[in-house]
């Protein structure tokens, strides 16, 4: 494959993040909520929105809550709903996943909730790094019907597992599109995909921005898990991924 061809797909939390996806030449969105706890599933509201605003095909994370991937009936009947709702909106696809106690991917629940995407692609997110033996989980998802899986090789960071992904590509032989996540940036994208072989890489691609607001009568902590400023947020970057586009054609 070019590496012109290469997918990338952002990770977007809002609508303004997603303009800017587009304006920097992104393929896709996958949309979240709460991206400081890897992101669960995004608002009814926010998909419509979304979708009315920007052109890229959007495909939302069904996640009830963050934590681990091991769900409760009543959480499972939320996944259900959500995908059915967020279906009849026009999303491009979704982003699921779900484990049994021991680690394996739980084949009963991944297929119900593929079955309720009704034929729309489905990528198996981070969950997959999560598994006990990411090669049998690999194995697993082709079987159910995934398109694409999301991962870091196992680790906290693509960089560092560039052989394991590698690994994973040439077992998936086509039979399933590899996507690099985590870690991702213009200087190494290119790295990356030359390393590794994959298909598609993903991030958020993101950078602070500031708040405006004039008023602050409270010192908050910043946010537990992002460690930034209260009141500021993190916004797509077009310029980010511009730069990594110009860097794979380079």
């Amino acid at each position: 494959m070019k590496e012109s061809e290469l997918i990338i797909e952002n990770c977007a939390g809002d609508l303004p993040s997603c303009l800017e996806a587009e304006r920097g030449g992104a393929s896709r969105v996958e949309l979240c909520a709460a991206l400081s706890e890897g992101g669960t599933t995004p608002s009814y509201g926010t998909v419509a929105t979304v979708l009315r605003c920007c052109h890229l095909p959007i495909i939302p994370i069904i996640r009830p809550r963050s934590g681990d991937f091991l769900y409760s009936g009543t959480e499972v009947d939320v996944m259900l709903e959500d995908i059915r709702a967020l279906r009849r909106l026009g999303v491009a696809g979704f982003s699921l996943g779900a484990l049994t106690p021991d680690g394996d991917l739980d084949d009963e629940l991944c297929r119900r909730l593929i079955r309720e995407a009704e034929g729309l692609p489905v990528t198996l997110h981070r969950a997959f790094d999560r598994a006990a033996s990411l090669e049998t989980a690999l194995e697993q998802a082709v079987a159910l019907g995934f398109t694409c899986i999301l991962t870091s090789g196992g680790t906290p960071s693509a960089v560092a597992s560039l052989d394991r992904i590698r690994h994973l590509v040439e077992q998936a032989d086509g039979r399933i599109s590899i996507m690099a996540g985590s870690g991702i940036t213009a200087d190494n994208a290119r790295y990356v995909v030359r390393s590794t072989g994959v298909s598609a890489i993903h991030g958020t691609f993101a950078r602070l921005r500031g708040s405006s607001m004039r008023h602050s009568s409270v010192a908050f902590p910043p946010s537990s898990s992002a460690q930034i400023p209260e009141r500021d947020f993190r916004v797509t970057d077009a310029e980010a991924i511009s730069s990594i586009r110009q860097s794979l054609l380079s």
